[in-house]
């Protein structure tokens, strides 16, 4: 937590002038909820039962029952609307070993929503800013 999602809630938070805060991983709750007993804090297969029990009432089921999610960057979108066209223009135009009609059909194929190539097409992005630079 420490150093991959604690850092970049903070960055996130700390651009946008918002502050986030992280309850539970208060230290007093931490040293509490390491004296309870497996039993409690996990029943059956279910884990946060402790939390479920406490607060499971008034929170909607689909809340409750929805799946863990972390923290992905929105590529596809990114590089689905025009905000990074100048860097896409770039990628298209520059020698990095692909032939640009192949980066041009991936970078359409991604606006169109085909297919999520937005991973690759940042890989080859910073690939090219990597050849730029040296």
């Amino acid at each position: 937590l420490p150093d991959d999602m604690l850092v970049k809630v903070d960055r996130m938070t700390m651009a946008h002038s918002l502050e986030a805060r992280v309850p539970f991983l208060d230290h007093r709750l931490i040293e509490y909820m390491v004296g309870v007993s497996k039993t409690v804090k996990m029943e059956g297969f279910e884990r946060k039962s402790v939390l479920r029990n406490a607060i499971g009432s008034k929170l909607p089921p689909e809340l409750l029952k929805a799946p863990k999610k972390g923290f992905a960057v929105p590529l596809r979108h990114w590089f689905a609307n025009d905000a990074l066209q100048k860097e896409l223009n770039a990628l298209q135009k520059n020698d990095i070993g692909m032939h640009p009609g192949v980066i041009s059909e991936l970078i359409e194929d991604n606006r169109n929503e085909k297919f999520d190539y937005g991973n690759f097409i940042w890989m080859l992005m910073v690939l090219n800013k990597s050849i730029e630079s040296n």
